[in-house]
């Protein structure tokens, strides 16, 4: 199996023509150990490769563009935390944001965070859908240094636990362009960064692999502040604006809540994308790829975004899920 997935991996770094002394050590490395280790120039490839693949990402035009940090030499918590901060500090990069993913040793322990940074989840504040890991965090020993909606959570790497510092985490206070907000607190990171997914390259599975962005204004706006099973911030936005109880009135908030985000993200000079942006982005891309003579791979309950669907060219596209590799598993 791995001799297969390996062949089929080389093939497309070099064309179908692998260099025969790679393969024999390929081979015997295989053969020896039950895997092998990639090269510099088949990590990177292969990485860049997973995002192309990945059928649940829009914003893949600009693939080529990831940054590839070689981490196989750690694997203690503790340095892949200081690896993590190294790679939040670069990605941030003061906000002009810039794709970049930490490939750790196979055997390293995984991060049990489904990203970098995250908020916090208590009965009576902070976000639901986080409770089961902070029940997590705290049991590891973390005491919260704060009462408030919006407390990060440490990263969770094995059975060990850090705290970011302000520097590794850049936040945006969510204001709207009229409306006074700031008694609200509102505010959201600007990096996010899945860090539990499984990179699988060439038959060799990297558990701790964490993959770093920019965000789509939806997934802030509509999803993690707006969503009933998230911060539900939908009845307040109506609410302060004074159209609580009129019809479509969630729509209307829907709309101010991501206007707000965008709003907020641009004035901070952090980077978003919009979901009609992104949209004719991921079309370009599709376009690209069929040039290339390659399948596109996509979700469309993934790709397609959740405010004003039938808006975008996205909606329309018939999408399949092919299941390429390399590419970006749950775990």
């Amino acid at each position: 199996m791995v001799l297969r997935a390996a062949r089929q991996f080389l093939d497309q770094l070099y064309e179908g023509c692998i260099p025969g002394e790679r393969w024999l050590q390929v081979e015997r490395e295989v053969q020896d150990t039950g895997s092998y280790v990639h090269t510099l120039e088949e990590l990177e490839f292969g990485a860049r490769l997973a995002w192309r693949n990945s059928a649940r990402c829009i914003g893949r035009l600009v693939w080529r563009s990831l940054q590839v940090f070689d981490c196989r030499q750690l694997c203690r918590p503790t340095e892949i935390f200081q690896a993590c901060q190294q790679q939040a500090r670069w990605s941030t990069n003061q906000g002009r944001i810039r794709p970049a993913i930490s490939i750790f040793s196979p055997q390293a322990p995984p991060i049990r965070n489904r990203q970098f940074f995250s908020y916090a989840g208590f009965d009576d504040r902070g976000d639901p859908a986080l409770r089961t890991s902070t029940r997590q965090a705290m049991d590891l020993g973390w005491r919260p240094p704060e009462s408030s909606d919006f407390v990060l959570l440490p990263l969770m790497i094995g059975d060990e636990f850090f705290e970011w510092s302000p520097e590794d985490c850049l936040e945006v206070n969510i204001s709207h362009p009229e409306a006074d907000w700031s008694r609200f607190g509102w505010r959201w990171y600007a990096l996010p960064a899945v860090s539990n997914m499984l990179l699988e390259i060439g038959g060799v599975n990297y558990t701790t692999a964490p993959f770093s962005g920019y965000y789509m204004v939806t997934e802030v706006g509509s999803r993690d502040l707006g969503d009933l099973s998230r911060y539900n911030l939908l009845p307040k936005v109506a609410e302060n604006l004074g159209f609580s109880g009129e019809p479509l009135w969630q729509d209307r908030a829907t709309y101010e809540l991501n206007r707000a985000v965008l709003h907020s993200y641009r004035q901070a000079g952090v980077s978003m994308v919009d979901h009609h942006t992104a949209s004719a982005q991921f079309i370009q891309f599709c376009q690209q790829e069929e040039t290339a003579g390659r399948p596109v791979s996509a979700q469309w309950s993934w790709i397609v975004p959740p405010t004003c669907a039938s808006a975008t060219e996205v909606f329309f596209k018939p999408m399949r899920n092919l299941g390429l590799r390399p590419n970006f598993l749950e775990q």
